[in-house]
């Protein structure tokens, strides 16, 4: 599953209210609500672990994790403060070695949360934005702020701003989409 990739195909098929796709983490629609187009996905449930390795890899002393199932192992480790978030220097050699998804995490400066996420044992060492680690996000920071609807900012170097939304126990992330170029292919 790639959330921004569904969301940027949805922009591109979309006909009418909302896109349907079928993927091997069930199912997923794309609709329009105001100027935002959403993908709605399975929230992740999280359980509690702790992750040594994990967090020594992080360049982090041992602190607990939240363990999303079916999203790439992704494991949520909390961090003191958007600038711990964005300082983050992960020993992706140590990280390769760890098959989790690492989502680090904050409350956020001018969005409400800030996330990076590491995914070396997959061969990617820091994803721009990542719709699965969203899905985990959304009810870790639901129950955290106290609301059902929040922003996000990924702080990757190409950064990603998300409009995050928990209903029921479905995840609901939305975007903004543009198309920047059209073209036409000959067989």
């Amino acid at each position: 599953m790639c959330g921004h990739a569904t969301l940027a195909a949805g922009h591109i098929l979309m006909t009418g209210p909302a896109v349907r796709f079928s993927t091997k983490s069930g199912a997923m629609v794309v609709s329009r609500r105001d100027d935002l187009l959403e993908l709605d996905m399975r929230a992740a449930k999280l359980r509690e672990v702790h992750e040594p390795e994990l967090c020594a890899a992080l360049g982090l002393p041992n602190c607990p994790a939240w363990l999303a199932d079916g999203y790439n192992d992704a494991a949520i480790i909390e961090v003191a403060d958007e600038a711990a978030v964005r300082a983050m220097t992960p020993d992706f050699g140590a990280l390769k070695k760890v098959p989790r998804m690492a989502v680090v995490t904050a409350r956020g400066e001018r969005q409400d949360i800030a996330s990076r996420v590491f995914v070396p044992y997959l061969g990617i060492d820091e994803d721009p934005v990542t719709g699965s680690a969203h899905a985990a996000l959304v009810p870790y920071w639901t129950k955290r702020l106290g609301r059902s609807e929040f922003t996000a900012l990924q702080a990757s170097a190409r950064t990603g701003i998300l409009n995050c939304r928990l209903e029921g126990d479905r995840a609901v992330l939305g975007g903004h989409c543009h198309t920047v170029i059209v073209g036409q292919f000959q067989l």
